[in-house]
């Protein structure tokens, strides 16, 4: 969940890792549905393609980081890193 109000600044200032290293995510089922949502807030966001799957990247009105993840994506990552465990228990 988004809150917004008062409404969100047009662009907050993204901290740095120092001032905080951790990045809150959300894994979520329809990665286009949770970028409609987000634009409901007036938050200007894409939707970024990589080889492990798809984000969202967002800063919070007071700078940190917020990633929403495809869950689909997050699914595979983990398959491939258990299998890979497995493999090298072996």
């Amino acid at each position: 969940m988004i809150e917004s109000a008062p409404p969100l600044p047009p662009t907050a200032i993204e901290k740095t890792l120092d001032q905080n290293p951790t990045k809150l995510r959300f894994n979520v089922p329809d990665i286009k549905l949770a970028l409609k949502n987000v634009r409901t807030y007036g938050i200007d966001a894409q939707i970024d393609e990589f080889e492990w799957g798809s984000a969202i990247n967002i800063v919070d009105p007071d700078g940190n980081r917020v990633g929403i993840r495809d869950a689909q994506g997050f699914e595979r990552d983990n398959e491939s890193f258990v299998e890979s465990q497995e493999h090298d228990a072996k």
